[in-house]
């Protein structure tokens, strides 16, 4: 099998792609209340170009001549002026891992389900969907917010993998002794297309999408937005256009769900792959969501993190991310026929399942592929909180987003603390892997837990941030008085992320263990000062819990 990856770029690279041409760049602006005409007037005076309206965030991109960048981001009058940078589609092949497994069944979901998803929506925000048997029916409304492109299709075969994930209803494969069914069988789903068929769009359409999805929240009853794409972070959340609409959408009582990104691997910043975490992913509003292996078998015991899943804290604001982690290794699911992943990595068609399904005459409906990657984890996540929210409309309950979100995190399925090592078949690359909050985040999505659980949090699950302390070695999270997540109780920093797992003081955090002085918090490691816990670190007057429990 050929392997796909589609990583996140540096800085510098993202930033040489968003030139239109050599010598113009596009930018979202914000101008200061009451001077946006007349500040546009003096930038289209300098040849500047005004594009899309972005309402959600109060702000327009404008194509400037890249050597007046310094000057709007220098601009009194201007409040906000970002790249519009490349997105991209969470997705990678690795081969090294363990065999793929039912969508239904990798996250202990093999069990029968009261619920279904019935009469939740989730709009997808990818790269399409193409019309597929398994879910042809369940697609109220198609939009496209491409550039010069109408077509809501699936043209890189992304969307319709993450869509048969969400909501599946394995009708082409239902005669085989294997069904690929998604999590959220009668869910219907919003397709918001701004990726192309190879996989990129910009942060300007994704805003614009999101916008779509809160102004159809209340018509087309939508209740979880899907972001499995991201980009690297270039600038703290306060200020990301891309945070800045998420906050928007989970304000609005849209649970947003973003993929972590697949950059654990990436060294190059001397980190081992933490802080790696992709933007949107780094909101602290979203549920974040990494990938693990279920190394094909049913049990949840000997689940293990890929390699691959990006890593937090976040870099520039230390949120500790991924929030829960979700299979994500080498998932079956609804294929595109003929988009760009199909034709590309034919190999990764599957073809023994879904041959004797119910046909409808129409070729290229019936088909499944496999793939690789946080953005299959994602989804998985939003079709719970499908289930989870079909269920509480049933109980008469109003669960809201911050109140999902902890639900979910409590009752994950804690990952032991472990060390454990990884070896890619095609190089021979060995990769260390560790479970710990920046890894697996409060542990594996558990489904039956999550619907089983009758408690509901008070307060803000905004993710918390993390600071360390270089002389004491000791991390701590930043409590607020106004969240969910505290010392004690129910909701308690050890009921979440686990006190025998991550948190034990002689596993994880112990001095002669994973982070001993000489691992990853050592000062030439991972957290030394020109690495993550740089200039940038928190500041301010903050609440300390420390994570090993001492204060």
């Amino acid at each position: 099998m050929k392997r796909i990856l589609i990583s996140l770029l540096s800085v510098l690279a993202v930033s040489a792609q968003i030139v239109p041409d050599a010598t113009e760049v596009d930018v979202i602006v914000r101008f200061k209340p009451g001077i946006s005409q007349l500040a546009q007037s003096r930038y289209r005076a300098r040849g500047a170009r005004i594009g899309r309206n972005l309402p959600l965030i109060n702000a327009t991109v404008i194509r400037i001549p890249i050597s007046d960048l310094p000057l709007i981001q220098q601009d009194a009058d201007v409040e906000m002026a970002e790249l519009d940078q490349i997105v991209k589609a969470n997705a990678w092949d690795g081969k090294y891992d363990y065999g793929w497994m039912s969508l239904l069944q990798a996250t202990s979901a093999d069990q029968k389900f009261n619920q279904t998803g019935k009469g939740v929506v989730v709009a997808l925000i990818d790269s399409g969907i193409t019309p597929h048997a398994d879910f042809n029916n369940a697609i109220l409304y198609a939009e496209s917010f491409i550039p010069n492109v109408q077509s809501t299709v699936d043209e890189y075969g992304h969307g319709t993998l993450v869509a048969g994930i969400v909501a599946g209803d394995a009708k082409s494969s239902r005669k085989d002794p294997y069904q690929v069914r998604g999590i959220a069988p009668d869910a219907d789903l919003v397709n918001l297309r701004v990726l192309d068929k190879n996989g990129a769009g910009r942060d300007s359409s994704v805003i614009a999408a999101i916008d779509r999805a809160i102004s159809l929240k209340k018509s087309k009853q939508i209740r979880v937005i899907n972001l499995s794409l991201g980009r690297p972070v270039t600038t703290k959340c306060e200020k990301d256009p891309l945070c800045q609409a998420v906050q928007k959408a989970w304000e609005a009582g849209l649970v947003v769900v973003v993929s972590a990104g697949n950059e654990g691997r990436n060294n190059n910043a001397g980190t081992n792959g933490y802080a790696t975490v992709s933007a949107p992913g780094n909101s602290p509003y979203a549920i974040t969501v990494g990938a693990i292996n279920t190394k094909g078998t049913l049990t949840t015991a000997d689940n293990v993190m890929t390699s691959f899943s990006s890593k937090g804290p976040t870099i520039l604001d230390h949120i500790a991310k991924p929030d829960l982690v979700a299979p994500g290794n080498r998932i079956v699911s609804t294929v595109s026929t003929g988009s760009t992943l199909d034709m590309v990595y034919n190999s990764n068609r599957v073809t023994n399942i879904g041959k004797s399904g119910d046909k409808d005459g129409e070729s290229g409906m019936h088909g499944y592929f496999q793939l690789s990657g946080t953005s299959l984890s994602a989804p998985y996540v939003a079709g719970a909180i499908a289930l989870l929210l079909e269920q509480s409309d049933s109980e008469k309950l109003t669960l809201k987003p911050d109140q999902i979100k902890a639900r979910l995190m409590l009752t994950a399925t804690k990952m032991p603390a472990m060390k454990y090592s990884v070896t890619d078949p095609i190089t021979g690359n060995i990769y260390q892997i560790e479970n710990n909050i920046f890894t697996v985040g409060a542990g594996s999505l558990d489904i039956a837990k999550a619907l089983a659980s009758k408690l509901i949090s008070t307060g803000s699950a905004q993710s918390p941030r993390v600071t360390y302390n270089a002389a004491t070695k000791i991390a701590n999270f930043v409590g607020s008085t106004t969240a969910v997540w505290g010392d004690s109780g129910v909701w308690g920093w050890t009921a979440v992320w686990g006190d025998t797992a991550v948190w034990g003081d002689t596993a994880v955090w112990g001095d002669t263990a994973v982070w001993g002085d000489t691992a990853v918090w050592g000062d030439t490691a991972v957290w030394g000062d020109t690495a993550i816990w740089g200039d940038s670190a928190i500041l301010g007057e903050i609440t300390k819990v420390a994570i090993n429990g001492e204060n």
